[in-house]
């Protein structure tokens, strides 16, 4: 009969939760990385399900993100796993669990969690059971981990510098704007083509408000396009809120992605319209998404940076005289 010795045991136990650890740390560094260039979508979702307002929304996604960062350095160099960062990292992935829960509640198991940003597409459902995975492999680490302790010298300074680091990544990578205006006057207001909207053929939504009179936000949005997407959702969040807001869409690409594009930028109550490749050419460049700010057909300002998009700064210049 094979006989292992103590010390062999040991080693073998010691190798496991390492192992283990290091598959937690890269579960949560690997999140928060896909997260970091279209922080935008986090943004959406944490205002969408009430947890913070549009002002607070880039820091708290930027400290979501630091948060990941550091919990998988954490893992990784196996710090004070069972005082501090086991039980915060249980508590993070309950957090996301009743964040899943309510988009569930909200929307239906539909479109992407987000738990791996645009890398890797998953259900609110999918996310949930993936982050229950996560916490059975945490509580079997629990409980492999007994007395094992890692140390070597200067391992408490190695912590603090890679953390610092970790946690400066998102605001390093995506600077939060300050006093950023998202819309720019144009020198020459110029007319938009909104005729052809009116025609069978191309209107999608019937609307008794007439797009061509008095102050609107006209998006132009593909919808083969990631960032048309995120903006549509913002515009549709900013609507939500305010339904009196004049905001309309007007839609490229094929007519038969109307549905799927609702479905992952989940923009509801919104018009939505179709026109002709030369109108677009003229009024957008092909250049998406475009946001403006229009006044009886003219486009008075410009926005193309979707991210940077105020709900305030619309509603003030909406009630400009």
């Amino acid at each position: 009969m094979l006989k292992i010795s103590p010390d062999k045991t040991i080693q073998l136990k010691k190798f496991t939760v390492l192992f283990i650890n290091i598959l937690l740390g890269i579960l949560f560094l690997y999140p928060a990385y896909s997260k970091i260039y279209l922080i935008e979508i986090l943004e959406n979702n944490l205002v969408d399900m009430g947890f913070v307002s549009w002002n607070l929304a880039p820091i708290f996604a930027s400290l979501l993100i630091s948060f990941e960062f550091v919990l998988g350095v954490f893992l990784i160099s196996q710090f004070k796993l069972k005082k501090i960062t086991y039980p915060i990292a249980l508590f993070t992935l309950v957090f996301f669990i009743f964040y899943l829960l309510l988009s569930i509640h909200k929307y239906g198991n539909t479109g992407n969690c987000g738990c791996f940003g645009v890398q890797i597409m998953m259900t609110p459902l999918q996310g949930i059971y993936k982050n229950i995975i996560i916490i059975i492999i945490i509580l079997l680490a629990y409980f492999l981990q007994s007395d094992i302790v890692v140390s070597f010298k200067f391992y408490l300074v190695f912590v603090i510098i890679t953390s610092v680091i970790a946690f400066s990544i998102p605001f390093i990578l995506n600077p939060i704007a300050i006093n950023e205006k998202g819309f720019i006057a144009e020198k020459i207001p110029h007319i938009l083509t909104l005729d052809s909207l009116y025609n069978e053929d191309s209107k999608i939504s019937k609307q008794s408000l007439e797009l061509k009179n008095n102050k609107q936000i006209i998006a132009y949005l593909s919808m083969y396009c990631l960032h048309c997407k995120i903006a549509a959702q913002k515009l549709s969040l900013f609507k939500e809120k305010n339904p009196k807001l004049p905001i309309h869409f007007i839609l490229v690409g094929n007519k038969g992605l109307v549905a799927d594009f609702k479905k992952e930028s989940k923009f509801k109550n919104i018009d939505y319209y179709f026109t002709s490749n030369k109108i677009l050419m003229k009024d957008t460049d092909a250049s998406f998404p475009k946001i403006y700010m229009v006044d009886n057909s003219k486009a008075m300002k410009l926005c193309e940076k979707y991210y940077l998009i105020d709900m305030d700064e619309i509603e003030a210049w909406l009630n400009e005289k």
